[in-house]
């Protein structure tokens, strides 16, 4: 559940001016890796919309634990609980976001342990198909 404060935060960010190119670099990251390692063509409008998705999710899992899926190579999808709310404790700076980056550290909460996961594989809402 979203409380005011980070609401407030998710607000902040929205409003800045590189919010948009933030995006439109994660979007094409997304879209040039799903066709690379997963054999999927995204649409532009798919690719901005899973990269929205992308900074949702890292926005709640600096502050709670999120639950996403995440889609392996052969199709099948794997359910995730992680966070980042002890980033800064393990690696002894905070997390900052890089657009750029295809890759997406999370601690796995059912785990126990830091791990990294492609951002183009994190599938959300009607894409998931579980096996």
């Amino acid at each position: 559940m979203l409380t005011f404060q980070h609401k407030e935060i998710c607000m902040k960010k929205t409003m800045k001016n590189d919010s948009c190119l933030t995006v439109s670099r994660r979007a094409a990251i997304i879209r040039q890796d799903a066709e690379e390692n997963y054999g999927t063509l995204l649409t532009l409008g798919e690719s901005m919309r899973r990269a929205y998705q992308v900074e949702e999710l890292i926005d709640r899992m600096r502050w709670d634990n999120a639950d996403f899926c995440l889609q392996r190579t052969d199709g099948t999808c794997l359910s995730i609980t992680g966070t980042l709310t002890e980033y800064e404790h393990y690696f002894g700076r905070p997390y900052y976001e890089n657009p750029s980056n295809r890759f997406l550290p999370y601690y796995d909460v059912h785990c126990r342990k830091w791990l990294t996961c492609r951002v183009a594989g994190i599938v959300f809402g009607s894409s998931v198909k579980k096996n």
